[in-house]
């Protein structure tokens, strides 16, 4: 398998045994610090740190280690390192020199200060730190990251930026969460969960969203000997937002469930946790269920480990209960899962006697297993030990031996918790399910990862199968749509090489020679064995590059994945691919009395089962799980993907322990140093030319934003300069901006502190407008209380007055207080009518000069329209007329022809007549001579006319192209933006000038080279007649000599040929010229004037000759066939000098310009001299002799 060079990859690649680029050698002086490829005491192959010293002519140096030896080394051997400033960068596209080493020693500097996430470039890396990391995760940190004020990378990052960017523009985003086992997945996806569901809450849903994650590890995770909680299935969880960015709803789609695992564990794992769990839980459970002890049960003692150090499972059992309780899952659901997870146990431990005719053993279980399933025991017991054998209308009972039963029985425990399982998911997805509408969603992948043991079965084939094909989704957007989009958009840039593993997908999934057809294709046969598997897979794959046999054993076979050979045994594999139950075991769960038992039968069966009813064929695992992978990969093309890349650090599992072995195959296997090379050779940031110039052209200064008129990518250009960005810090494509990363840091700095500040200054005046009504009101209460404690004192002293001086006051104040209050109201009467007087009149003003401008914008639009009309019917009214003129001389022809032709039969008819009057019947064979040559005149006549009639329309069809050509030329000359829809109203040619052939009758129209001329004249005028050229030459080719008549049409077409590509070209470099395109001492308005005046002169021309043409066919057919014959020499007719193909060199004149049948140039001054970069046609030739670089 082609994979990256151990000692590095590019832009450090080897070349003759020396590194070459970017990290090579040179301009390294003495005592530069650089790594050094060693071996340590195992003879593995290890990087250590030096000192560079002497290096030698020979391809050798010296390096001083940093423990003090030194040695001499091949400079292969040989790779900078980073200065120690570049030490703990967060994005590993930031360090100076990039090689495996460097990034190795960032990551272990990293990983020894507990910072386990690490960006390079768009991946996120996570290292497993096997242990707890409370400081990571903490409140304070979200917070942090929810407020956008940390951008340290971090899984919170991830998941905040895919929140903002599905708010933000309206696309589903997703998470890809990927890595070996152990390398930390199932915990990425809780961590993401929990922050999205703090960061959009929903009421409750969020809550309900993460109580699945402990039902979903206990029911699919289990102890494996590379990660203590391994996932043994895949789960794509999509988490559904509203409008508002609140959770409403969630689903969960599960993939290919490890079953196996229920009856049989490898040494030193463990089943799936809820076994264990229900065994150590509270003991009127397990009482009231008759379970003992884990170690009772053969199912879960097979891997010889019951427990987990640091894993309580009665807590966890606790904790379960809990969640399928908050998921909606109620008590007495919760003990009928129980019951039946406690049947699987105890089937277990049936065990079976006896060699031909199979029994039960004595003993308890068969009993226990029967009552908790709800079906009767001996209908149990018949099941297991014999099978019912259908022949025709017999039924023939069939024991089973020791082997068959026990494979039955673990069959039997297989489907009950396949079927559990799917029944719990589709009750936690009805529980997150929501009837609101879902405006985005957030799906996060957890699935297994790549997996490679010393004996390796179909499980592992699926699991590697669906790494591979993630992995290709993986280079799909990191790596080909990055370097499609540079190519789309003509961007400078080198390409950067990558793995693809299409090869391996092709030798698992192709039909019909791929492993995964061929193993379907054995499942149907009757006779089929895991032996015969093996060898049709050898036979149909042995030449695969992907595919190697085994010579030891013929039952195993090796396939190269990306990421490493992995050996394969099709032992059982047509068995576990079927997934077939007995009929007589599946009838046995129909006849339960527990409803639930019943469907999970009928979801063996994919239908709806009832008792004694029959089940419909079901597809086979592999068929299953490739139409999931396919469903899958399509919706995840159909998001945003964030990629998460888990590292696991040790094969101990042990906390605090570096492998930089084991890391390098990780990062090398899962694409990521490739990421770290384009991301740094890349434009990670981009935008469209419109989207960066709305968004940053407000921070330019009031003098610069006057260019806002101009065009998206030159207003681009102005911000670029602006903020002073370096060139080979940017490039423009042809829709988008393309920086590189960190560039766009200032201009969002400034953009937020215009943005801020916007902000201040809304805050601030608020803040005065609500002052200033609080000094109203509080001058309003005071002045209320000053009357009210006056009013008051006025009242006591006219107590002491009592009665004269009582009346007059009260009077007064009441007065005071009217006049006051009227004058109050009258004031702010006057403020309130003065104020909406005022917004008024700046409204009526606003109207006013919208209504001015918009009515401008009419006039210019009704303007423009009214001079498209003017054009369009000028044109038409010159069609008009050159249709008229047409049609007279068409009639004309074909009545001159009809007349000539009847009289060429009289005449031949009288001279029949009389040479057989004058010979009798004694010279019959003259008279046979005459008629035949009579014929041969006929047939050439009418071939030659064919001809002409095919060249007409292919001439009519060339004019169809050419004519939008030369209106869409001045169209861009002047500036029109309108030329596409003036261009698309033209008539058609055949329209203009109706062809004359057209009135001869159906023959004509329904000629080969017409039809071929209507589909393809509007894209390329010149293939019409190159098929045409064909067509005459397959024609010439089948006579056995050529005729005068047919050299003529043949000169006739060859000319219109090269006119027609002449005009073509010219008018294409005429609009080059102006776009830009290309620069020419020419003016380009005057070139198109000229060349209009010559298509005009060589059209009226073209006509003159088609009809000279038709006369010298008409007296070619009325020669004798002899005298035909004796005219060798070619004929051509006469043609006007300025439309000859070979005068095109002639027509320079001194001025500079073309000069075309005799027309002479226009007395305005030349154009001013220009640049030229391309030569192309006629004009090309003629004005494209300087070349010189801008």
């Amino acid at each position: 398998m082609s994979r990256t060079s151990k000692s590095g990859f590019a832009p450090q690649e080897r070349a003759g045994g020396a590194w070459v680029g970017a990290d090579a050698l040179e301009g390294l002086g003495r005592n530069s610090r650089v790594w050094v490829q060693t071996q340590d005491s195992d003879g593995n192959d290890e990087w250590s740190s030096g000192a560079l010293g002497v290096s030698n002519v020979s391809g050798t140096c010296s390096v001083t280690l940093d423990n003090g030896k030194t040695l001499t080394a091949p400079t292969s051997s040989v790779v900078p390192a980073n200065p120690s400033i570049m030490k703990n960068v967060e994005d590993l596209t930031q360090l100076t020199y990039l090689n495996e080493p460097s990034i190795l020693d960032d990551l272990n500097t990293r990983y020894n200060q507990d910072l386990i996430y690490t960006r390079a470039g768009p991946v996120l890396i996570a290292v497993n730190p096997f242990k707890k990391l409370p400081s990571a995760y903490g409140q304070e940190i979200l917070q942090r990251y929810r407020d956008s004020t940390c951008t340290q990378p971090h899984v919170f990052l991830v998941a905040d930026r895919a929140f903002n960017t599905m708010r933000q523009d309206g696309v589903n985003q997703s998470m890809v969460i990927s890595g070996e086992s152990g390398a930390g997945k199932t915990e990425t996806t809780k961590i993401a969960m929990q922050y999205l569901a703090t960061l959009a809450g929903g009421g409750g849903m969020e809550e309900r969203v993460l109580q699945t994650n402990p039902i979903l590890e206990a029911f699919g995770n289990a102890k494996t000997l590379r990660n203590n909680n391994s996932s043994r299935f895949g789960k794509l969880i999509d988490i559904h937002f509203d409008s508002s960015g609140r959770i409403i709803g969630a689903h969960i789609e599960t993939y290919l469930l490890e079953k196996s695992r229920v009856v049989h564990q490898a040494k030193g794992e463990r089943s799936y946790h809820v076994f264990y769990q229900l065994c150590g839980s509270a003991e009127e459970m397990t009482k009231d269920l008759g379970l003992e002890s884990a170690e009772k049960y053969r199912y879960l003692v097979n891997g010889e480990c019951v427990s987990i150090p640091g894993i309580d499972d009665a807590k966890d059992f606790q904790h379960l209960c809990k969640s399928m309780l908050a998921i909606g899952i109620p008590k007495d659901d919760q003990r009928q899962v129980f019951q039946f997870l406690a049947a699987i146990l105890w089937l277990g431990n049936i065990d079976f006697t006896g060699d031909e005719a199979t029994q039960v053993a004595a003993g308890p279980a068969l009993g226990l297993a029967a009552s908790l399933l709800g079906v009767r025991e001996r209908e149990l017991k018949n099941a297991l030990i014999t099978r019912t054998i259908t022949t025709g209308k017999e039924k023939i009972v069939k024991p089973l031996n020791q082997v068959q039963a026990g494979e039955g029985r673990d069959a039997l425990a297989k489907c009950i918790y396949s079927s559990l399982f799917d029944w719990l998911v589709d009750r936690i997805n009805a529980s997150l399910a929501d009837n609101r509408k879902c405006s985005s969603s957030i799906s996060i992948l957890d699935i297994y990862g790549f997996e490679s043991f010393q004996n390796n079965s179909f499980e592992q084939l699926c699991i590697n199968y669906a790494n591979e094909r993630l992995q290709q989704l993986f280079n799909q957007h990191l790596f080909k749509l990055e370097q499609d989009e540079y190519t789309a958009e003509e961007i400078d840039w080198t390409e950067v090489k990558f793995e693809d593993n299409k090869a391996c997908l092709d030798l698992i999934e192709q039909r019909p020679a791929g492993i995964l057809s061929i193993l379907d294709e054995q499942c149907i046969m009757p006779k089929a064995t895991d032996a015969l598997l093996a060898e049709k897979l050898i036979f149909a794959l042995e030449e695969h590059p992907r595919f190697r046999r085994e010579a030891k054993d013929p039952m195993v076979f090796h396939v190269n994945h990306y990421a490493g050979p992995v050996n394969y045994n099709t032992s059982n594999w047509l068995e576990k691919n079927r997934d077939v139950l007995q009929a007589d075991l599946l009838q046995v769960m129909v006849s339960s009395k527990y409803e639930q038992m019943q469907d999970c039968a009928a979801r063996l069966t994919g239908s709806d089962v009832k008792p004694g009813g029959k089940s419909k064929t079901k597809l086979s695992v592999s068929q299953r799980f490739k139409g999931q992978l396919q469903t899958l990969v399509k919706r995840l093309n159909d998001t945003s993907p964030h990629f998460v890349r888990c590292i696991k650090p040790n094969a101990q599992l042990a906390p605090s322990s570096f492998d930089p072995k084991l890391i390098l195959q990780q990062l090398r296997c899962c694409g990521v140093l490739e990421v770290v090379r384009i991301s740094r050779q890349g434009y990670p940031t981009r935008y469209p030319h419109s989207v960066f110039s709305e968004r940053y052209s407000f921070l330019l200064p009031p003098e610069m934003q006057a260019h806002q008129k101009a065009s998206s990518a030159q207003m681009c250009l102005v911000i670029i300069k602006h903020f002073a960005i370096q060139d080979k810090m940017f490039q423009m494509g042809r829709t988008k901006i393309f920086l590189r990363a960190g560039q766009i840091g200032q201009m969002e700095d400034l953009r937020a502190r215009y943005i801020r500040s916007a902000v201040l200054i809304q805050k601030i005046v608020r803040g005065y407008v609500a002052r200033r009504r609080f000094r109203r009101l509080r001058n309003a209460v005071i002045r209320t209380q000053a009357i009210y404690w006056g009013e008051r004192a006025r009242r006591e002293y006219e107590q002491l007055l009592r009665q004269h001086y009582a009346s007059m006051r009260i009077a007064a104040t009441w007065k005071m207080y009217r006049a006051r209050r009227w004058f109050v109201r009258a004031v702010a009467a006057a403020t309130t009518m003065e104020m909406a007087v005022r917004r008024w009149l700046v409204r009526c003003r606003c109207a006013r000069r919208l209504s001015d401008r918009l009515k401008r914008q009419e006039a210019v639009q009704r303007k423009q329209r009214l001079d498209e009309k003017k054009q369009i019917g000028v044109m038409r009214r010159n069609a008009k007329q050159d249709r008229d003129h047409q049609e007279r001389q068409a009639s004309h022809s074909k009545d001159s022809q009809l007349k000539e032709v009847q009289d060429q039969l009289e005449e031949a008819k009288k001279r029949l007549q009389a040479e057989a009057m004058h010979h009798g019947d004694t010279h019959p064979p003259l008279s046979a001579a005459v008629q035949e040559q009579l014929e041969t005149e006929r047939a050439t006549s009418r071939e030659c006319m064919e001809r002409l009639i095919e060249q007409e329309v292919a001439w009519g069809e060339q004019m169809d192209a050419l004519l939008p050509v030369l209106f869409s030329a001045k169209a861009s000359l002047v500036g029109d933006t309108n030329a596409d829809h003036v261009g698309n109203s033209l008539p058609a040619f055949h329209a203009i000038a109706p062809l004359t052939h057209l009135r001869a009758g159906a023959g004509a129209q329904n000629s080969p080279s017409m039809a071929e001329g209507k589909s393809s004249s509007a894209a390329a005028p010149a293939d019409g007649v190159d098929h045409l050229n064909q067509q005459t030459n397959e024609q010439h080719a089948a006579r056995p000599q050529a005729t005068p008549a047919t050299q003529a049409v043949s000169n006739l077409l060859a000319q219109f040929d090269h006119r027609s590509r002449v005009f073509e070209d010219d008018s294409d470099f005429i609009v080059e010229v102006k776009d830009g395109r290309a620069v020419a001492e020419m003016d380009p308005e005057y070139e198109l004037k000229n060349l209009k005046i010559r298509f005009d002169s060589w059209k009226k021309d073209f006509k003159n000759r088609l009809r000279d043409t038709k006369v010298l066919l008409k007296q070619l057919e009325k020669l004798p066939a002899h005298q035909k014959d004796a005219r060798n020499p070619p004929v051509r007719p006469v043609a006007n000098s300025a439309m000859d193909p070979r005068d095109d060199s002639d027509d320079d004149s001194d001025n500079g310009t073309v000069s075309v049948a005799g027309t002479a140039p226009p007395s305005e001054a030349p154009p001013p001299p220009m640049i030229v970069k391309k030569k192309k046609g006629l004009l090309g030739g003629l004005f494209g002799k300087k070349k010189t670089k801008e």
